[in-house]
């Protein structure tokens, strides 16, 4: 007897052991979701200060990156609230107004990096503020490390600024 199509029998086994399978995928996923936040938030940091850096050396003027939850002003908190790239005119690593006109001596914001997920924390050795000089070096070096509020599994990702102000993922 010449049959085309599946039997009763065999779809059921089939359909039985898919569903097994994306069973034991479900949980794996999670965790590459978790990795990729947090690498994600690690190379927005990272093309950050790249971009910092060519910005002070390009623009022969220093420039600073800090941490900032409103996107205008440094606030001193974690890297995970979001940060800011801006013209340090004086050096001072306070994002100073002055008049409403720019002028070439009024600090002026280059770029705003939005706060990432909440699920995501950050830890640091080198503080709230990285200013880069027109050389490119930057004020201080240190970690910066990107991990996820979950004790069961590590993820961790960071970017370490080198003395001379490079940075690089690690």
């Amino acid at each position: 007897m010449n049959s085309k199509g599946f039997t009763l029998l065999e779809l059921i086994v089939t359909l039985t052991v898919m569903s097994i399978l994306v069973g034991l995928a479900i949980p794996f996923f999670g965790e590459t979701i978790k990795s990729q936040r947090i690498a994600t938030q690690r190379d927005r940091l990272f093309n950050t200060f790249v971009y910092a850096r060519s910005e002070a050396v390009k623009l022969g003027k220093r420039v600073t990156v800090c941490t900032s939850s409103d996107g205008a002003t440094c606030s001193g908190g974690a890297w995970n609230t979001g940060w800011i790239v801006f013209i340090d005119f004086n050096g001072n690593a306070v994002v100073d107004s002055g008049s409403a006109a720019i002028t070439e001596d009024n600090d002026r914001v280059l770029r705003i990096v939005e706060p990432s997920s909440s699920s995501v924390s950050s830890t640091t050795t080198a503080g709230a503020t990285i200013t880069y000089t027109s050389e490119g070096r930057s004020s201080s070096s240190g970690n910066f490390v990107f991990s996820t509020n979950d004790a069961y599994t590590n993820h961790d990702r960071g970017v370490e600024i080198s003395a001379t102000g490079r940075p690089k993922k690690g």
